[in-house]
């Protein structure tokens, strides 16, 4: 077993990246080496790794047997042929939000939760990385449904601007500060005004009055916790919030469980913050998600007198927490099991 891997990232200079440069960064033994690729548009530009800076090399002209794993970000990742050449040399690629395929019969994968999905690929293969919010459901449900089982899960997810990337951070601060100065705003990526409000769909809408996003996470939660016998349903909203998701959870569990149980549970749980709110403590994506990758959870309660039913709220910065949490996990795995 190896204790570190030589890694690539192709598409380093947008929120994602920038990011996971610095989760990656913050685990020293992860990676043996790191190459950033980029298009064309970014060679030769740099990019910040903890106390260095690295040069973007040409994605299209990069021979991929130097390393071992390729992380793609969807950013700065249309040279055509990588991905084939990254294949043929055998190397592992993570695509996260699934980017790279249109289908594949593989579950997504969670590092916490189903990481033995990833078994299949150890030779070489792409695993795909779910979205934020979804990653942040699961691993609240898996130590629940392990436990006792899950009958039905009701998510209202409120999500944060930078879901869109830097484009969308840049139009609710230029919003904000626009309507702060009496002035008019016109909105560009968002179909509604963001900045003070808060949009219920920003996609197209199903027959069914769902949003593509919200079947795809419905269908993604479903296939990483490996149960499609559950009822599942996931209601989105974008909210005038830089960073960081917040999401309203309510479930039936299949067996009894006390609340005093359920509490001990998610507080045992790896990568999850359990706060007390009885004493207070407000749970919020800028007070305890930003910047940080646990998930913290609060306001957990029993509804009425069912000890089959509960609620709670939690909030995790999507992405260091939603994304490059999850592929530091991913890696650690695959570097401790499977290389």
């Amino acid at each position: 077993m190896n204790s570190e891997v030589d890694i690539a990232l192709v598409g380093a200079t947008g929120l994602v990246g920038e990011t996971l440069l610095e989760a990656i960064s913050s685990h020293p033994a992860l990676a043996g080496s790191l190459q950033v690729l980029g298009d064309e548009e970014a060679v030769g530009d740099t990019v910040e790794f903890g106390n260095r800076a690295l040069t973007i090399a040409d994605l299209s002209l990069f021979d991929f047997t130097q390393v071992r794993i390729v992380i793609s970000t969807g950013e700065d990742s249309s040279a055509g042929g990588w991905l084939d050449l990254a294949q043929d040399a055998g190397c592992i690629i993570l695509d996260i939000g699934a980017r790279l395929l249109e289908a594949t019969d593989l579950p997504p994968v969670v590092g916490w939760v189903n990481p033995e999905s990833m078994e299949v690929v150890s030779k070489g293969g792409i695993i795909t990385l779910p979205d934020a919010g979804t990653s942040q459901l699961v691993r609240v449900l898996k130590p629940v449904l392990d436990r006792v089982g899950l009958e039905q899960v009701s998510l209202v997810s409120c999500q944060a601007v930078s879901d869109f990337g830097r484009a969308g951070v840049e139009e609710m601060a230029r919003q904000t500060a626009q309507l702060l100065n009496a002035k008019p705003i016109t909105p560009v990526l968002f179909p509604q005004q963001i900045a003070f409000n808060l949009l219920s769909v920003v996609d197209e809408v199903n027959e069914d009055g769902s949003t593509p996003g919200e079947t795809k996470a419905e269908q993604d939660a479903l296939s990483v916790l490996g149960c499609d016998d559950l009822s599942l349903t996931v209601t989105t909203a974008i909210a005038p919030v830089f960073y960081g998701h917040s999401q309203m959870v309510q479930f039936q569990t299949s067996r009894p469980l006390t609340l005093k149980n359920l509490q001990s549970l998610l507080a045992e749980t790896e990568g999850v913050t359990l706060v007390d709110s009885e004493n207070g403590a407000c749970v919020s994506p800028v007070s305890h998600a930003s910047g940080k990758e646990d998930i913290t959870v609060g306001r957990v309660r029993s509804v009425g007198k069912n000890a089959t039913q509960f609620s709670l709220f939690t909030v995790a910065d999507n992405l260091r927490s939603g994304i490059a949490a999850n592929v530091v996990k991913i890696v650690e795995v695959l570097v401790k099991d499977y290389l």
